[in-house]
């Protein structure tokens, strides 16, 4: 797994006066929630026998790629770095209802992404460790949560106005009127990236969603 990275020139970087705004804010972070549309990417991962959340984990994972402020991090010595790559971590459940993390290297290639990420649910069910990484920037956090499909979500923070991890959140997917939708979140820091970047997240994924046999078979 790659954590290689550039250091933005803060003299000449275009949100510079963005940056220097939102960073003295003691909660910087803000939360989007949309419906992605998955009535293809469902039937396609059902009919090939893939299992949903790791489907749906490569493709958030692979948006995130596409958008450079969703690789942007602001490291503990004050610096601002875009990575190369990032790599989902997901809080993944236990069999007696606690939960802990396992971290999935992302891969262009899906198909290398799945088998990895088969190794990491097996390993997962096998140990019993409590390992955040909190200082591992090259991730995004990720967190399925099956059971609800919700209209908000705030996560809990530890620090003040520090936090520049991408949070994604994803919920019970659910079929209305022939349109299987699930509820999708993300929480972003606002010194490093706006609605509109957002707003390119959620159209990456929503194109992954809508032509699954293009990435599905790679």
């Amino acid at each position: 797994m790659t954590n290689t990275y550039d250091v933005i020139d803060l003299a000449t970087w275009k949100r510079r006066d963005l940056y220097d705004f939102y960073r003295t804010f003691v909660n910087p972070t803000w939360d989007l929630m949309a419906d992605a549309r998955i009535t293809r990417f469902y039937e396609a991962v059902k009919d090939a026998g893939h299992p949903f959340f790791l489907s749906f984990l490569y493709a958030a994972a692979h948006a995130c790629q596409h958008v450079e402020e969703l690789r942007l991090r602001i490291s503990p010595e004050g610096e601002v770095r875009r990575y190369h790559r990032v790599h989902p971590g997901s809080t993944l459940l236990h069999d007696d209802g606690t939960f802990g993390f396992g971290y999935f290297s992302y891969e262009s290639s899906f198909r290398a992404f799945l088998d990895k990420g088969r190794q990491v649910l097996t390993a997962f069910q096998e140990t019993r460790t409590f390992d955040p990484r909190q200082d591992d920037l090259a991730r995004i956090y990720c967190s399925p949560l099956p059971w609800v499909s919700f209209r908000g979500f705030r996560h809990p923070f530890s620090g003040r106005g520090t936090h520049s991890i991408p949070m994604i959140i994803f919920g019970r997917h659910e079929e209305r009127g022939g349109e299987r939708t699930i509820p999708v979140g993300i929480t972003l820091h606002h010194a490093l990236a706006d609605g509109y970047h957002a707003g390119l997240f959620f159209q990456a994924l929503q194109q992954l969603m809508d032509d699954p046999d293009a990435w599905l078979a790679t």
